[in-house]
């Protein structure tokens, strides 16, 4: 699924020599059972509450890289502390850029390295030739992690994206947001509570079938919000849980493009019955609270990433959200919940000035960045390329 790219790119680093790699710090061996490409992949097992770190030498001129990203299949999230990829521009590393990864899934990730969120240390440049590629997994303490790296590619070009999607319900999507959006031209997508629509403080059903009339979609939150992993003891009650939700959107003619078996995980809980419970009823997506952008490919379909925003956030922080998915070649889910005038109790809410200053800083980015809906963007990875 990757019909949003444009341009393939090469491969910088295959991962299929152990000979060159100098290794500390744990060990590392040629795997050939988890690989994206090639025979094989570098496995890295950590020292207990460590690291290992894997150096090579390279001579790598990448002032025309253009965007950069690798895969890594990761055996259990709870192991691992941070991830790295290193580059120097001499071999004692004095320059160095660093991109550090803290959030990803289990099984295998597309990690973007878009050089607009790469650490500077010394007086690194990305117009001098590198002379060492490093890679390091940073473990959790008294645990070992095992990490698979493979297909490092350079040169790839993929249309960013930006998707708007707000979960719960909340009449301030209504009230607010939806009249600074259309104002922009720009469409939303509805992550829905069943049993909070048409209560206090929420949208009611006319309001979410008027948006729904304008083309915003309209997606599983669930039927009462519990926290699936934790609330649910079963298989069979998480699937309650998700079909209660589903039916009701079908039953209100809002199933459009099948938005009612893509779900996003109350409180970003889900554990393997709830992956199973998802598979068993033929869910599409499913999106979770790790925030990063989104690689314009599906890694895990039922491990999707977003970007939340809170009022606490200052807002360069939520414009960098955005600014790296134009770098990476991604795709940028802004996620809201409840918006206020100001104040705030939760980490959920955000200001309205917030949100129109967000909405501003999107529209003025439209040239080199596609504003959709999540609907809009999965049918995009196997259709066309071009704007929707």
């Amino acid at each position: 699924m990757a019909n949003f790219q444009v341009q393939a790119g090469t491969t910088l680093e295959g991962f299929e020599t152990l000979g060159a790699w100098t290794i500390s710090g744990g060990t590392a061996a040629l795997d050939t059972n988890y690989v994206k490409s090639g025979t094989s992949s570098l496995k890295l097992t950590s020292g207990s509450g460590t690291n290992c770190i894997a150096t090579k030498t390279i001579s790598l001129d990448l002032s025309r890289a253009g965007m950069i990203y690798f895969w890594v299949y990761i055996e259990s999230l709870t192991d691992v502390l941070t991830l790295q990829v290193i580059l120097g521009n001499d071999a004692a590393f004095a320059n160095f850029y660093t991109k550090t990864f803290t959030t990803f899934h289990q099984g295998w990730n597309k990690l973007p390295l878009g050089r607009t969120s790469w650490t500077a240390s010394g007086s690194p440049s990305w117009n001098t030739t590198f002379e060492r590629l490093r890679v390091r997994v940073n473990a959790n303490a008294s645990v070992s992690p095992v990490v698979y790296y493979d297909s490092m590619v350079q040169a790839y070009y993929s249309r960013p994206k930006a998707v708007i999607s707000f979960d719960d319900g909340w009449a301030s999507v209504y009230d607010v947001a939806y009249p600074i959006m259309k104002a922009y031209g720009f469409k939303g997508s509805l992550y829905l509570i069943k049993q909070r629509i048409d209560t206090a403080g929420y949208m009611t059903t006319a309001m979410v079938q008027e948006l729904f009339d304008e083309g915003w979609d309209v997606m599983n939150h669930t039927d009462n919000h519990v926290n699936i992993q934790t609330e649910l003891t079963t298989q069979a009650e998480v699937e309650a849980e998700l079909s209660a939700c589903r039916d009701w959107i079908i039953a209100q003619g809002w199933s459009r493009d099948n938005g009612e078996l893509h779900v996003a995980y109350p409180n970003g809980g889900y554990d393997q019955k709830v992956l199973n419970a998802m598979a068993s009823l033929g869910m599409t997506t499913g999106r979770t609270i790790i925030n990063r952008t989104q690689a314009n490919e599906i890694d895990s379909k039922y491990q999707l990433c977003r970007q939340s925003h809170a009022y606490t956030a200052a807002d360069a922080t939520y414009q960098a959200y955005v600014t790296n998915a134009i770098a990476e070649g991604g795709k940028v889910q802004l996620n809201y919940h409840k918006i206020i005038a100001s104040g705030g109790t939760v980490g959920t809410e955000v200001h309205t000035s917030q949100f129109q200053g967000m909405m501003d800083f999107l529209a003025q980015r439209t040239a080199v960045i596609d504003v959709i809906t999540e609907l809009e963007w999965y049918k995009g990875l196997t259709n066309s390329r071009k704007l929707i």
